[in-house]
């Protein structure tokens, strides 16, 4: 399975008896020469695929084709809530577990289990007066079996009521570029106004960003935070040519 690689090549309807998959999406995978192993259509409405077409050990070709589908709506629904879907890594993330009945009312005390899949996490929890349990995470740095260039690991976090046998579940997306705190200069907002006596003028590539003795240079540099977290004003230092710093 090392040198397969599957890709979505369409969005339609997969002419299956199931009426509700008409926004399935075709997920093919593809050998080492680019030549299609098997496919399968994906339905969102069912939860599962329309039309699976493969070929098993026996050399024969099978296709599952979806006739009928009757989702049931369980008497009591376990939502995980993420602070957010992809984060970064060996950080703390808020996690939120709500507990309703069939007609959406929040229940007090129901107590269940919430599992960090990677390291069998376990935790013990109870949903408040109201119907909302709260936990922080470390997300920790952990790979997943299934490497990506897409991002680093992703990993399940699952409510599970093993008394009633209830079930939620997310999926937690970690991203090894996201960092706390990243300025960044934003090039292409820099300004400088050069004033020469009684005479300020904007530089742009038009006039040339030159100056001589006895001007004054007011450089504008816009910082960007591509970090998650605000941080505090901090100072910009710049060096002459004269290799003075300022």
């Amino acid at each position: 399975y090392a040198n397969i690689s599957h890709a979505v090549v369409s969005v339609g309807n997969p002419a299956v008896n199931f009426s509700g998959c008409d926004n399935s999406y075709n997920v093919t995978a593809f050998d080492e020469n680019d030549s299609v192993e098997s496919f399968r259509w994906w339905c969102p409405t069912a939860k599962n695929d329309a039309w699976r077409h493969f070929e098993n050990a026996l050399g024969m070709y099978i296709d599952f084709y979806l006739k009928d589908f009757q989702p049931v709506i369980p008497d009591i629904n376990y939502e995980v809530d993420l602070e957010f879907s992809t984060w970064a890594l060996n950080t703390p993330l808020d996690v939120w577990v709500n507990v309703s009945d069939a007609n959406g009312n929040m229940l007090p005390n129901q107590t269940f289990v919430l599992r960090y899949e990677y390291n069998d996490v376990w935790i013990t929890m109870s949903t408040a007066s109201n119907g909302t349990a709260y936990t922080e995470l470390d997300t920790a740095a952990p790979l997943d079996t299934t490497p990506s260039n897409h991002d680093y690991a992703s990993h399940g976090i699952i409510a599970w009521d093993p008394v009633g046998r209830n079930i939620g579940v997310d999926t937690l997306t970690l991203d090894a570029e996201l960092v706390e705190l990243d300025y960044r200069p934003r090039p292409g907002g820099i300004s400088v106004v050069r004033v020469r006596g009684n005479d300020t003028l904007t530089l742009n590539p038009i006039y040339g960003f030159n100056g001589m003795v006895g001007d004054v240079l007011h450089f504008t540099v816009p910082i960007d935070n591509k970090g998650m977290n605000g941080g505090p004003a901090t100072e910009l230092e710049m060096i002459a040519p004269d290799s003075s710093s300022e």
